[in-house]
């Protein structure tokens, strides 16, 4: 099965008239969407040369509908609605790397991206962790400015919480 990323053919997208529709077959799994009436889904600030990933201009509310459409549609909740994060993963080209250092996200030149995760913590913790990152690659990157390939930990500001809102469902 290819990556979903080489197949893409449009951009998904969480905005409020929009709607998220998959295209399966046997052989490859692609994406088709459009853009939201707001076009440009993310905005990127560099203040005092660090990039900055603005929140996009959706509501808690959204987030969570499009990260259950998310679960739903690559079929990762079992039968108690829990969702199956390392097939979400296998599924989106990821993979976990365990490593000393912050919680991270990167994503590689063809599309894959590694969830990096402290080697001293909780596996509850990295499953939020996990689940967080996976939060910033399909808002923030997929749905935002491609340019932006790695997300890390900086405080707290509007892209962090709506990953951590994304995480949380």
């Amino acid at each position: 099965m290819d990556l979903i990323r080489t197949q893409m053919a449009g951009v998904v997208s969480v905005m409020g008239h929009t709607s998220l529709r998959w295209s399966k077959s046997s052989s490859n799994m692609g994406v088709r969407g459009v853009r939201g009436k707001y076009g440009c889904a993310l905005t990127v600030v560099v203040d005092d040369g660090a990039v900055v990933v603005e929140p996009m201009p959706v509501s808690t509310a959204q987030i969570n509908d499009y990260a259950g459409r998310v679960g739903s549609e690559f079929e990762v909740y079992d039968h108690n609605g829990r969702a199956d994060l390392d097939l979400l993963l296998s599924r989106l080209g990821g993979e976990v790397e365990v490593r000393d250092g912050i919680e991270s996200l990167a994503i590689h030149d063809d599309g894959t991206f590694t969830v990096y995760v402290p080697s001293r913590t909780s596996p509850r913790r990295d499953r939020f962790t996990i689940a967080h990152e996976i939060g910033h690659f399909l808002l923030h990157y997929l749905n935002g400015d491609k340019s932006v390939r790695r997300f890390t930990r900086a405080g707290s500001n509007g892209a962090e919480t709506q990953a951590n809102y994304f995480a949380q469902r």
